[in-house]
């Protein structure tokens, strides 16, 4: 089990120089002289929204440093929810889930933001509200497929 597998090669002749070549997949075509190279994106300066250091990137979109930094502003934007904060909203609205009015136990309530995050909904009492976890699900995938959005990015 889990010995040393040998890769299928595949002798080609590139079409280009004429020169005989080794690949291990069969897709490859040309030889490594006659590939054209590939092109990335410049680097762009930018700066840490956590931590306010100086990086370089490639991605346009990225806006930490470290995932160090990625964690850190999920968990103060997000707000994890404290045992106290959750017990205070299933005691609001009486442990009942306030899509589908079922009773149920803590555990299997959610706090969810009303305004999402994303759409600049923020950490406040009016913003949240007691589902449970399937309701909970459902709302997070009808918002995801909505918006065409992974559903995991909006938790």
């Amino acid at each position: 089990m889990g010995g040393n597998r040998k890769l299928k090669t595949f002798d080609r002749i590139c079409p280009i120089c004429n020169n005989r070549f080794t690949t291990h997949g069969p897709g490859k075509k040309k030889c490594l002289a006659c590939e054209p190279p590939i092109k990335l994106e410049p680097k762009t300066e930018k700066y840490c929204v956590v931590c306010g250091k100086q990086f370089f990137t490639r991605f346009k979109k990225k806006g930490f440093c470290s995932y160090k930094c990625h964690r850190t502003r999920r968990n103060i934007d997000i707000g994890y929810m404290s045992a106290y904060k959750k017990e205070y909203f299933c005691e609001k609205y009486f442990f009942t889930c306030q899509s589908c009015n079922s009773l149920y136990f803590i555990d299997f309530l959610h706090v969810h933001h009303i305004t999402p995050l994303y759409k600049g909904g923020e950490n406040t009492e009016d913003n949240m509200t007691i589902l449970c976890i399937q309701c909970h699900r459902k709302e997070h995938k009808l918002i995801a497929a909505h918006h065409n959005i992974d559903p995991k990015d909006l938790i």
